[in-house]
């Protein structure tokens, strides 16, 4: 039987795809699967499933452009990648942000800074430093 991820998480997005494609393209994840109600992105142990919120639903929620920030969330999604810079630099292509330099800190062994997706959800990414 097929190994699945290590770990993974449920993202719900207004724009389904448009917020896949942000990940996907920020994180370097591949298209596992896709439907007319999610898309399952995948890297070596983890999966990122984007599910599309109903439309009745999604109708009431507006998305400012630039989106603001949903700060207050109880859960914040972290990242790999190879470098924070180059995400900071994707991260505006793709209609979101990564945080000034200034708002990076260190962790043991890593190096992190937060964003925002199109939709203004938080997440972080992490650069590997050792």
């Amino acid at each position: 039987m097929p190994k699945g991820p290590d770990s993974g998480a449920v993202l719900f997005a207004r724009d389904m795809n448009g917020v896949a494609r942000f990940y996907q393209q920020l994180i370097s994840m591949g298209v596992a699967a896709s439907h007319h109600d999610h898309v399952v992105l995948a890297a070596q142990h983890v999966e990122l499933v984007v599910h599309a919120i109903p439309d009745h639903i999604a109708a009431s929620i507006e998305i400012a452009k630039p989106p603001v920030r949903r700060a207050g969330m109880p859960l914040k999604l972290f990242f790999t990648v190879a470098s924070i810079s180059d995400a900071r630099d994707a991260a505006v292509t793709l209609g979101g942000s990564v945080d000034p330099v200034d708002s990076e800190w260190i962790g043991p062994g890593f190096r992190a800074c937060d964003g925002q997706d199109p939709e203004g959800n938080v997440f972080q990414i992490r650069e590997i430093t050792c």
